[in-house]
Protein backbone atom coordinates (compact mmCIF):
# COMPACT_ATOMS: atom_id res chain seq x y z
CA UNK A 1 0.00 0.00 0.00
CA UNK A 2 1.35 3.42 -0.99
CA UNK A 3 1.31 6.19 1.57
CA UNK A 4 -0.09 9.26 -0.17
CA UNK A 5 0.70 11.55 2.75
CA UNK A 6 3.16 14.32 1.87
CA UNK A 7 5.68 15.77 4.31
CA UNK A 8 4.82 19.37 5.09
CA UNK A 9 8.02 21.41 5.27
CA UNK A 10 6.19 24.05 7.27
CA UNK A 11 5.67 21.57 10.12
CA UNK A 12 9.10 22.16 11.68
CA UNK A 13 9.63 21.35 15.37
CA UNK A 14 9.44 24.38 17.72
CA UNK A 15 13.18 24.36 18.44
CA UNK A 16 13.82 24.91 14.72
CA UNK A 17 11.07 27.52 14.27
CA UNK A 18 13.41 30.47 14.89
CA UNK A 19 15.89 29.10 12.34
CA UNK A 20 13.10 28.66 9.77
CA UNK A 21 12.00 32.27 10.27
CA UNK A 22 15.58 33.49 9.93
CA UNK A 23 16.04 31.49 6.72
CA UNK A 24 12.81 32.86 5.20
CA UNK A 25 13.85 36.42 6.05
CA UNK A 26 17.32 35.90 4.54
CA UNK A 27 15.74 34.38 1.44
CA UNK A 28 13.36 37.35 1.22
CA UNK A 29 16.22 39.83 1.46
CA UNK A 30 17.99 37.95 -1.33
CA UNK A 31 14.90 38.09 -3.54
CA UNK A 32 14.45 41.80 -2.81
CA UNK A 33 18.09 42.52 -3.71
CA UNK A 34 17.72 40.64 -7.00
CA UNK A 35 14.52 42.55 -7.81
CA UNK A 36 16.00 45.95 -6.96
CA UNK A 37 19.23 45.22 -8.87
CA UNK A 38 17.07 44.77 -11.96
CA UNK A 39 15.23 48.04 -11.36
CA UNK A 40 11.87 46.38 -10.74
CA UNK A 41 9.16 47.33 -8.28
CA UNK A 42 7.15 44.64 -6.53
CA UNK A 43 4.24 45.62 -8.75
CA UNK A 44 6.26 45.23 -11.97
CA UNK A 45 7.77 41.90 -10.83
CA UNK A 46 4.26 40.74 -9.99
CA UNK A 47 3.00 41.74 -13.40
CA UNK A 48 5.85 39.98 -15.24
CA UNK A 49 5.72 36.82 -13.10
CA UNK A 50 1.93 36.79 -12.84
CA UNK A 51 2.27 36.58 -9.05
CA UNK A 52 0.33 39.06 -6.92
CA UNK A 53 2.65 41.90 -5.89
CA UNK A 54 1.34 41.70 -2.31
CA UNK A 55 2.47 38.06 -2.15
CA UNK A 56 5.90 39.08 -3.46
CA UNK A 57 6.10 41.61 -0.63
CA UNK A 58 5.19 38.92 1.90
CA UNK A 59 7.93 36.66 0.50
CA UNK A 60 10.46 39.51 0.69
CA UNK A 61 9.53 40.14 4.35
CA UNK A 62 9.93 36.44 5.18
CA UNK A 63 6.23 36.03 5.92
CA UNK A 64 5.53 33.42 3.22
CA UNK A 65 7.30 30.26 2.10
CA UNK A 66 6.72 30.14 -1.68
CA UNK A 67 6.11 26.98 -3.67
CA UNK A 68 8.49 25.68 -6.32
CA UNK A 69 6.10 26.93 -9.01
CA UNK A 70 6.15 30.47 -7.59
CA UNK A 71 9.95 30.35 -7.43
CA UNK A 72 10.09 29.23 -11.04
CA UNK A 73 7.85 32.07 -12.22
CA UNK A 74 9.77 34.69 -10.24
CA UNK A 75 13.10 33.33 -11.52
CA UNK A 76 11.85 33.54 -15.10
CA UNK A 77 10.71 37.14 -14.52
CA UNK A 78 14.09 38.09 -13.02
CA UNK A 79 15.98 36.18 -15.75
CA UNK A 80 17.89 34.12 -13.17
CA UNK A 81 17.98 30.46 -12.18
CA UNK A 82 15.92 29.22 -9.26
CA UNK A 83 19.24 28.26 -7.69
CA UNK A 84 20.33 31.90 -7.76
CA UNK A 85 17.16 32.91 -5.93
CA UNK A 86 17.59 30.17 -3.31
CA UNK A 87 21.28 30.73 -2.63
CA UNK A 88 21.59 32.91 0.43
CA UNK A 89 25.05 34.41 0.72
CA UNK A 90 24.49 36.41 3.91
CA UNK A 91 21.93 36.87 6.61
CA UNK A 92 22.07 33.67 8.66
CA UNK A 93 23.74 33.55 12.05
CA UNK A 94 27.23 32.10 11.89
CA UNK A 95 26.43 29.50 14.54
CA UNK A 96 23.54 28.23 12.41
CA UNK A 97 25.22 27.96 9.02
CA UNK A 98 27.56 25.35 7.60
CA UNK A 99 31.27 26.07 7.37
CA UNK A 100 30.89 27.80 4.05
CA UNK A 101 29.17 31.19 3.75
CA UNK A 102 26.54 30.05 1.27
CA UNK A 103 23.38 28.32 2.45
CA UNK A 104 20.77 26.89 0.09
CA UNK A 105 17.17 26.81 1.25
Amino acid sequence: MVNNQLYNFLQIPDEEHEYKEEMLKAFGRNLKNLRISRGLTQEKLGEISQINYKYIGEIERGEKNPTAFVLYRVAQALDVSVDEILTIKTGLSKDKTPENDSQEV
